[in-house]
């Protein structure tokens, strides 16, 4: 588990490298121009890595988890 943990923390520093921290977001590459797309599973990511004290992510729907159970419930009814 101590490798994860690893890998945890260069994934999490890879994607602070690629956040514009003035204007917000997330980018592929550094200093390219930040985008929806990658700003989301950037967060998402990180989320289910759980780093950055992030609500907790479906990975099925990349949703948050209490939005999924709640749609989810809202179908059962």
């Amino acid at each position: 588990m101590k490798s994860l943990e690893g890998e945890s923390r260069e994934e999490h520093a890879c994607v602070m490298m690629m956040q514009d921290e003035e204007r917000g977001g997330i980018s592929d590459r550094p200093d390219d121009m930040v985008d929806v797309f990658h700003t989301f599973f950037g967060i998402a990511g990180l989320s289910l890595m759980g780093l950055c004290d992030l609500e907790p992510i479906d990975p099925t729907y990349a949703l948050p988890v209490n939005t999924v159970q709640s749609v989810l419930k809202e179908q059962a009814l």
